[in-house]
């Protein structure tokens, strides 16, 4: 923008005082300075990949590091939820072999949750049946049988069960936090590079042509 005044000369002090005053025109040029435009992509790209490379990289180290720190909370947990999953899933599997004479070759995991819920195969399939729900029977002497020693012990069995499947979820969830730490570094890295604008304010000295030009960087 280009400001003419007849009486330039007399009032430019005055005026480069107050301008020197306003916030983001401290940095005034004496001459016009043409700058490398800022590409947005860069630090966007960064944080989506790593989450607080884009900060960083901008110069905001402490902020970046605590999106690398979540970063690293988030897969260690996404880690130990998928350990102590595998690790309940074994238990369940030898308490079933155990405790109710399961084969566990090729069995499903709703298999699993039929056996907790019945005591033995002829109680699951005569269910099935009084439901009319017979596709779901499982055929009997072909691997499929199951007989639980006591009702504690099926309890047990499904509460151990239910403990897998939470560390499952809990999993699951560490995931969805990954993706959120992920999508949030990259858009507060677009926030703090639009937050570097500036504006810049130049005196044009010239024996026709007086003013200021002021330039908006970002």
């Amino acid at each position: 923008m280009l400001l003419k005044s007849r009486n330039f000369r007399s009032h430019f002090l005055a005026i480069l005082i107050l301008l020197m005053g306003i916030p983001g025109i401290g940095n005034a040029q004496i001459q016009p300075q043409v700058n490398e435009p800022m590409t947005l992509g860069k630090p966007f790209l960064k944080s989506l990949i790593v989450p607080g490379w884009g900060e960083r990289s901008l110069g905001f180290s402490e902020r970046g590091n605590k999106f690398i720190a979540v970063e690293a909370a988030l897969w260690l947990g996404y880690g130990l939820m998928n350990v102590m999953q595998d690790r309940t899933h074994d238990e369940l599997i030898q308490m079933a072999v155990r405790e109710a004479a399961v084969n566990p070759t090729n069995k499903s995991d709703n298999y699993y949750d039929d056996v907790g819920n019945y005591m033995d195969l002829p109680s699951y399939n005569d269910q099935m049946l009084r439901d009319r729900n017979p596709f779901l029977t499982y055929p009997e002497n072909q691997g499929y049988e199951w007989f639980w020693t006591s009702e504690a012990d099926r309890k047990k069995f499904k509460d151990i069960k239910f403990t897998r499947n939470l560390y499952s979820h809990f999993a699951l969830y560490m995931l969805g936090g990954i993706t959120v730490n992920h999508l949030t570094s990259a858009i507060d890295a677009i926030w703090l590079q639009r937050n570097e604008m500036t504006l810049q304010a130049s005196p044009i000295l010239d024996s026709e042509v007086q003013g200021m030009v002021f330039t908006l960087n970002f």
